[in-house]
């Protein structure tokens, strides 16, 4: 090869294009819903209140594990 083709490869090499950085691929969350029990005795609305806690906990769970998906360097939410 000539000393000025070695040059333009050179040259050419340098201008690839750089490629763009992706989104990071994060879990699916689902949609944070509140429970819809119907409630007509005391018994009915203890399970309400607990399938509430336990619906709200889920939530959370899916929350922060997409936030920490998102932004890595974050720290934890208590």
């Amino acid at each position: 090869m000539k000393p000025p083709a070695l040059i333009a490869l050179l040259i050419l090499s340098a201008c690839q294009s750089i490629p763009a950085p992706s989104a990071p691929i994060c879990p699916q969350v689902p949609e944070c819903t509140r429970p819809n029990n119907p409630i007509t005795t005391q018994g009915e609305l203890v399970q309400a209140y607990q399938d509430t806690l336990a619906a709200f906990e889920q939530c959370r769970i899916a929350r922060d594990t997409l936030a920490a998906c998102l932004h890595p360097d974050q720290p934890k939410s208590p």
